[in-house]
């Protein structure tokens, strides 16, 4: 990822440098997971194929999100090391 994209992350996180941006991205995720964690225990509860196969795309996309912001915080590490 090039420098000012990590730049346009750090501004809609509302930080102005790579350390804070990974804290803001770490808090992010966590609430990704939480959300992840509720909407499949309420997969876990729905009945019928139709309703609860909405639910688990809903967690297949939350999933996406995580391993999007895991590779966001890969490049804002690699950036602060130089790489």
């Amino acid at each position: 990822m090039q420098r000012r994209d990590l730049d346009a992350w750090a501004t809609a996180l509302g930080v102005g440098d790579d350390d804070a941006a990974f804290v803001q991205l770490v808090r992010v995720e966590h609430a990704v997971q939480e959300e992840r964690e509720n909407y499949s225990a309420v997969c876990d509860r729905l009945r019928g194929l139709d309703v609860r196969g909405l639910a688990a795309l809903v967690v297949d996309r939350l999933d996406f999100v995580q391993e999007g912001l895991f590779w966001v915080k890969r490049d804002f590490l690699l950036h602060e090391r130089g790489l």
